[in-house]
């Protein structure tokens, strides 16, 4: 009797077992998340066009006798006309820097006036900010502005200066910053300082 209970309770324990073990054996292994969501890929249209900077094209010139610029084909005056209370004076644009939203240009007045009574030729150099003259000479002498730059705050005008030494007239190479003159040659020999440029470096 004894080794029939005995019997019956080691089967007993050998079946639980083997159903634990079959419970384990049927449970489906976890998986990761990251399998199960890829990272989506960015959809890029290949047809989408690329957008372009806006081109703003400048250009500094003289119609007549009126000094003027063109912002993509569209005039500007610098100057009113020829005519003035004292006399005739034509004017010209030579040289176009934009910084920003400011638009500077560097040129001149010049033109034969009446002044106290006496009849002079006259060239004014000078530079606009914005259209707003700033002269670079008065009428004592005569100069003309060739080239403008623009560096921070700065503004340096290239240019020349009429200067009368023991042999006669003679032009001075010449630039100016912030209206200040700065000449680079001596008067032995005509000369002009035709383009500017300010580094940093």
């Amino acid at each position: 009797m004894k080794k029939i209970h005995y019997l019956m309770l080691f089967l007993s324990v050998s079946g639980l077992y083997a159903c634990h073990k079959s419970s384990k054996s049927n449970d489906p292994i976890p998986k990761s998340s990251k399998s199960n969501n890829p990272v989506p890929k960015p959809q890029v249209n290949v047809n989408d066009p690329i957008p372009k900077p806006q081109v703003n094209v400048y250009v500094a010139g003289t119609e007549g006798p009126v000094a003027k610029y063109w912002k993509n084909g569209n005039p500007v005056n610098l100057t009113n006309g020829p005519i003035y209370s004292y006399g005739t004076i034509d004017a010209e644009a030579t040289s176009l820097y934009v910084s920003g939203n400011d638009v500077y240009l560097a040129g001149g007045e010049h033109g034969r006036v009446t002044l106290s009574g006496n009849s002079s030729y006259i060239s004014i150099a000078k530079y606009w900010k914005n259209g707003n003259p700033v002269n670079l000479n008065d009428n004592t002498i005569r100069a003309g502005a060739t080239s403008i730059f623009v560096s921070g705050n700065d503004v340096y005008v290239a240019g020349w200066v009429l200067r009368r030494n023991s042999n006669g007239p003679v032009d001075i190479a010449r630039y100016w910053k912030n209206g200040n003159p700065v000449d680079l040659t001596d008067g032995t020999a005509f000369a002009s300082a035709n383009s500017i440029f300010v580094s940093t470096q």
